[in-house]
């Protein structure tokens, strides 16, 4: 007796009819990855009731919507889990890093490709709704299939501009690090020379924080234990800024990494002022809640210091 068939590969959204209603599936990483592998995320895929809106009046009813999950709230954050092994702290080492215009002038630049490629692709999925509205199998069909070939490419472009952002934030962080910027609890030794500013991880070492910047009971911490590396998730999507923290720790975590880990994800002094708007404060709170949540659930001890979070890489 032969098993159940094996499932295809997964080549990207699936938005042919009567599918179009389906909520996408979950991209978000489960389980532990090896070291050495990438997560990959899709962020292309698209509902089919987004597309809907650019069409003509529905005429007929529309497939069933999920309700809208409450706003997120503060209250409801997941909560700090402490580390066994040594005192979770602020960063000590970390530059003020550039947000505002430049952080919104560095978006644009990398991701106007990918902004074009959706564009493209919603397109198609309007065009689909109206011939399924109007009942033209064959023209939704037609649309539908060309709107997978663009979600594809905006998949691709995704995760490529993802990666330009993440290596332009790293450069600025590196630089902020060689001019000195925030390092007056540094040692300034020799093995703090050669640790700042060197890639660790994925991330950047800030470097090594003086033993009297500590607490008493901290002091006798090894010099790798007062190490610290950082990772800047400013301008990514959640989906991606999940998939570039867990590919950090893991490989921070196959390195024995004793340190402090940092990852940057926005407020306070170290993202420019409050959100200006309540789209953004909610854009920011989303984003503290899925790279929390993955952290518990994952098992990493952290914490959180105004929109950086510090991580026990070992767990």
């Amino acid at each position: 007796m032969q098993g159940p068939p094996m499932a295809a590969p997964d080549e990207g959204p699936e938005l042919d009819f009567p599918t179009l209603g389906d909520a996408p599936r979950s991209r978000r990483p489960i389980g532990i990855p090896t070291a050495n592998r990438t997560v990959q995320l899709d962020p292309a895929r698209t509902r089919f009731s987004g597309a809907v809106k650019f069409g003509q009046k529905v005429q007929a009813p529309l497939p069933n919507r999920t309700p809208q999950a409450n706003p997120i709230d503060r209250n409801g954050l997941p909560q700090p889990r402490k580390s066994a092994r040594l005192t979770l702290r602020p960063p000590a080492l970390l530059p003020t890093l550039p947000t505002g215009q430049s952080l919104a002038n560095l978006y644009i630049r990398y991701r106007q490709t990918f902004l074009e490629l959706g564009a493209n692709r919603n397109k198609c999925l309007a065009k689909a709704a109206e011939c399924f509205k109007r009942g033209d199998g064959a023209g939704a069909r037609k649309w539908s299939r060309e709107a997978q070939d663009w979600s594809r490419q905006v998949a691709i472009e995704g995760r490529d501009s993802a990666l330009r952002i993440v290596e332009e934030r790293k450069k600025v962080l590196r630089e902020a690090i060689e001019r000195n910027e925030g390092r007056s609890g540094s040692t300034d030794d020799v093995p703090d020379r050669k640790a700042k500013g060197q890639e660790r991880g994925g991330g950047i070492c800030l470097g090594v924080i003086s033993a009297s910047m500590l607490s008493s009971n901290e002091r006798l911490s090894t010099e790798e234990e007062r190490t610290e590396v950082a990772l800047d998730l400013h301008a990514l999507h959640t989906d991606e800024a999940i998939s570039f923290m867990g590919d950090f720790l893991l490989k921070l975590e196959a390195q024995q990494f004793r340190g402090i880990a940092y990852i940057v994800i926005g407020q306070q002094k170290h993202s420019g002022s409050s959100a200006p708007d309540k789209g953004e404060a909610a854009g920011r709170l989303r984003l503290e809640q899925a790279t929390t949540e993955f952290l518990g659930d994952q098992g990493w001890a952290w914490q959180n210091y105004g929109g950086i979070l510090a991580i026990d890489c070992l767990r």
